[in-house]
């Protein structure tokens, strides 16, 4: 993965922490801008907020997907084989959207 494509990745990781973050300070009744404030080197301030994103990050690192085989000599759109293989290639593009990993 290129060093662009990982920022963009954890970028998107990020977002995700901090929209799930935003509801649990809603739900402790604490303030979103001290829960998120972070100190001179990128770390939540909060213990349970650092302690949090850093599960985040490992949750996310450990979901792998093993998806079934491509079919090797398929054409596009023209037969069942071809489907497969389109539609193998949009789950993978799903599942590393959302910050998982496709086994190669």
């Amino acid at each position: 993965m290129s060093d662009q494509a990982e920022l963009s990745m954890t970028n998107f990781i990020l977002d995700g922490f901090l929209e799930w973050l935003a509801d649990e300070c809603d739900q402790r009744r604490e303030s979103y801008t001290i829960c998120s404030t972070r100190d001179k080197f990128g770390r939540f301030e909060m213990v349970w907020v650092q302690t949090s994103w850093i599960a985040w990050q490992a949750s996310r690192a450990a979901l792998v997907v093993e998806l079934p085989k491509a079919y090797d000599s398929a054409p596009p759109y023209a037969c069942y084989e071809g489907g497969w293989n389109d539609m193998r290639e949009e789950a993978a593009d799903a599942i590393e959207a959302a910050g998982g990993t496709v086994k190669p």
